[in-house]
């Protein structure tokens, strides 16, 4: 089950992120658990991010998994508005082979790989280490392509 929850001004594509999620959750072995996707304003992600990692500035998102084993994987929370400079997102927009599209489009493609990120956050991936980051912006990006979101 996937939850949704956008305290935002924001349109958000819930089909596209249900279907997403879903997939993820089928493809490792895991569509019986609950995932909560929560879209918040910059402030509320500073505060959270300043609460839980001492970090006092906003972020794009943050993953709270939840006790392995149990109903529950955990919680996502994104911030919009982070995506909105796109200029910090070319080294993943490269990755994507979407340096060239429209921003629009850059934006949703965005959206999709830090929804896979925070997922992969979920069931225990990190990326504090250079090749811990590496392995997750592969997954990432393989998860995409395997789904049909973008080409190889």
């Amino acid at each position: 089950m996937v939850f949704i929850n956008n305290q935002t001004k924001h349109h958000l594509p819930k089909r596209r992120l249900l279907k997403i999620t879903k997939s993820f959750l089928k493809e490792r072995g895991r569509k019986e658990q609950e995932v909560s996707l929560v879209f918040v304003e910059p402030e509320f992600m500073r505060h959270l991010n300043l609460k839980y990692r001492g970090l006092d500035k906003t972020t794009d998102i943050l993953s709270f998994p939840v006790l392995e084993g149990g109903p529950v994987l955990g919680e996502i929370f994104i911030n919009l508005e982070a995506f909105e400079d796109l200029t910090s997102y070319q080294e993943i927009l490269n990755l994507l082979g979407a340096s060239s599209l429209k921003s629009k489009k850059q934006f949703r493609l965005l959206l999709d790989f830090i929804l896979v990120h925070g997922l992969l956050h979920l069931i225990g991936y990190d990326d504090e280490r250079p090749e811990e980051r590496e392995q997750m912006l592969r997954l990432g990006k393989d998860f995409l392509v395997k789904h049909g979101i973008i080409k190889r």
